[in-house]
């Protein structure tokens, strides 16, 4: 709609007028962290499919696009199927500092089904570490007190972080 357009005029003036030297997406501070955010990134939302060959290809082929065009922010979920399978294969020929990973996890009651789940994302990614892990789907009360709770969700993923499996936690 016409929103999306204005914010896609305004990106186009930005990178415009931002635009490095090297033609490269352009970068922004991430909160306050130390990363070095493109503008754009690439969300894995889309990459889940039947299992097919050609679909793995293909993520491979965007993968290597966006990553040559400094688009370095690679966006999936645990609930996007098999995205996270997809993006790993696709992400293991690039040195690991080539790219910020981001993952979400949803939250549980138990919060030790919670850290299962991260690790066994950082496996389908064959990643060591998540860059930014993301609590997914904190739609009610009862999921934001299972992140907030004393030995809750949030608990374990700043444990996560003690031991640099992830960098920085958001919502």
């Amino acid at each position: 709609g016409h929103p999306g357009m204005a914010s896609l005029a305004l990106s186009q003036h930005c990178y415009e007028h931002d635009a490095p030297a090297d033609g490269k997406v352009p970068r922004r501070r991430f909160g306050r962290t130390e990363l070095q955010m493109p503008i754009l990134s690439l969300g894995g939302m889309r990459f889940h499919t039947d299992g097919r060959l050609e679909a793995a290809e293909r993520a491979a082929r965007i993968v290597q696009r966006a990553l040559e065009l400094g688009v370095n922010h690679i966006e999936t979920a645990q609930m996007y199927s098999n995205s996270e399978d997809y993006l790993g294969a696709a992400l293991r020929q690039w040195p690991r500092d080539a790219y910020i990973l981001q993952t979400k996890a949803a939250p549980s009651a138990d919060p030790q089904r919670f850290k299962a789940g991260v690790l066994a994302s950082l496996t389908r990614l064959h990643a060591s570490h998540l860059d930014l892990l993301s609590f997914h789907g904190i739609n009610d009360e009862e999921k934001l007190e299972q992140v907030l709770r004393p030995g809750g969700c949030l608990e374990v993923a700043r444990e996560l972080q003690k031991e640099r499996k992830v960098r920085f936690l958001g919502f």
